[in-house]
């Protein structure tokens, strides 16, 4: 009977041992929330802006795209692939980064968020069918994907935001 019970047991912990990597882990300090930087390499796509057709495929050329003052008129922005934006899960605690990730949060500040005219979107924002994943939005005046967008277009795409939280 004593055999019986150190199987069991060995068997009990196997599969604990085996469950235990898809169990999210909680970091043990608050999330560290950070801008998402860019380098040279990541300004490319946008050249000097004379272009009318832009292609956007990764992270950190749309952390670009986010940071600058064109309002797009008549052009148009294509993203190239689905983009992470940031990489974990929401939960009902708080958005929690991923391992690879380390303990950090990028935070996703809308194009033209603010309410001057000339920051508004005017261009074609076509998502291709791509999905951003991990939008983590917090205390900004217009909360969303772009603040404002005026005589201009956003198609074909899907959010999957980790976390929206109340705005200014």
């Amino acid at each position: 009977m004593r055999k019986n019970t150190l199987k069991k047991t060995f068997a009990l912990l196997v599969i604990l041992a085996m469950l235990l990597p898809c169990i999210p882990v909680l970091a043990s300090a608050e999330a560290t929330v950070k801008t998402r930087t860019y380098e040279d390499k990541d300004m490319e796509w946008y050249g000097d802006g004379s272009a009318t057709e832009f292609t956007i495929s990764n992270a950190e050329e749309l952390a670009y795209f986010m940071s600058l003052s064109d309002t797009f008129d008549d052009k148009t922005i294509k993203l190239d692939n689905d983009i992470v934006w940031n990489d974990g899960v929401a939960s009902e605690t708080g958005f929690i980064p991923s391992q690879e990730q380390g303990n950090i949060i990028y935070q996703w500040t809308p194009y033209a968020n603010n309410a001057a005219s000339s920051s508004e979107f005017k261009g074609i924002f076509d998502g291709a069918g791509h999905t951003i994943y991990g939008l983590y939005i917090k205390d900004v005046k217009y909360a969303g994907f772009f603040g404002q967008v005026r005589d201009g277009s956003v198609k074909s795409y899907d959010l999957n935001t980790g976390e929206m939280l109340e705005s200014l």
